[in-house]
């Protein structure tokens, strides 16, 4: 992705949150799944920085594949920056819902488990 994508990307990160808002709501009565450690999953987020490890290992295992392993420092930047605003309901979006509407916005595709052949 050239200079002006990832400018395009950074400065439209904020409204993502309006266009993408397909993902469930938190409620203040949501308990938070407890945070996994460093080594669960196997993912590697050693090469990021120190926020960035810290924001991917409190992610699922698929989204912390994602942000860890796929996104660029931009997508990444986006991804954390959307967690510390409101949705458009005043909802707070979580470090998942963040980086899922950051992979949909930039066309990538989770990782997911094979589970063989759909065809019989």
């Amino acid at each position: 992705m050239g200079n002006i994508g990832k400018w395009a990307l950074f400065l439209c990160a904020p409204f993502l949150s309006v266009l993408c808002d397909a993902a469930p709501k938190r409620t203040a009565d949501a308990v938070p799944a407890p945070a996994p450690t460093p080594n669960s999953e196997m993912v590697d987020c050693s090469s990021l920085t120190a926020d960035e490890q810290q924001f991917g290992y409190g992610l699922l295992p698929e989204n912390r594949a994602m942000f860890c392993g796929k996104f660029t420092d931009v997508q990444r930047a986006a991804a954390m920056q959307l967690t510390s605003q409101p949705d458009p309901t005043g909802g707070v979006v979580t470090p998942d819902q963040a980086v899922s509407k950051v992979a949909m916005a930039s066309n990538l595709m989770p990782m997911k488990k094979s589970g063989g052949c759909p065809v019989k």
